[in-house]
């Protein structure tokens, strides 16, 4: 129900059209559960969630998307003050990694069983790959995607920086969670 009436007050918001959403949006409590690819339009709907306020936690379950929509809410998540969280059960690729570096504090919990490897897309917990943008040299270019590196920089989470060189766009580097408690990338392996 509160999806439906978050669509219908975006909508509103935009004279009457809906935005391509795609990442789906709820909040149990002090807790907003974002699951799903990130589309266009996706920050408009996560910022009429977000103002209806009591968030603490945004847990996350997406295997990444468009990397504007997640940038801004990652953002947003920043400014809320909010935490973010993946359980090592679910997924957070590419984009994903974006909004999960947003939150104050990191949390990847239950991931003990997963491992720094390089592979397929569509692995458990947190993956990073390379942009369009990185040149034979694995290194970013002007094009990679629009400040994926600046933002882990701008969010304090420079150590997936090295990550998302490890793998190419059709790959996915995952991260166990030492690593990722390691190079700050999480600041907690427990749950919120």
């Amino acid at each position: 129900m509160r999806v439906w009436r978050l669509r219908l007050c975006v909508a509103l918001a935009l004279g009457g059209a809906l935005p391509a959403q795609a990442l789906e949006m709820a909040q149990h409590g002090s807790t907003i559960v974002l699951s799903g690819a990130v589309e266009a339009g996706d920050d408009l709907a996560f910022r009429v969630l977000l103002a209806g306020g009591g968030a603490r936690v945004v847990s996350l379950n997406s295997g990444g998307g468009r990397v504007f929509p997640a940038a801004e809410i990652a953002r947003m998540i920043r400014v809320a003050g909010l935490a973010t969280a993946v359980d090592g059960a679910n997924r957070c690729e590419s984009a994903c990694t974006m909004i999960f570096a947003g939150g104050v504090r990191r949390h990847y919990h239950d991931a003990e069983d997963v491992e720094d490897a390089l592979g397929s897309p569509g692995g458990r917990g947190l993956g990073y790959h390379g942009g369009a943008g990185l040149g034979a040299a694995r290194r970013p270019e002007p094009r990679a995607p629009a400040g994926l590196v600046d933002l882990y920089f701008e969010m304090g989470a420079a150590g997936a920086v090295d990550l998302v060189e490890r793998a190419a766009l059709d790959q996915m580097y995952h991260v166990s969670p030492r690593t990722a408690l390691a190079r700050g990338i999480a600041t907690s392996l427990s749950r919120p």
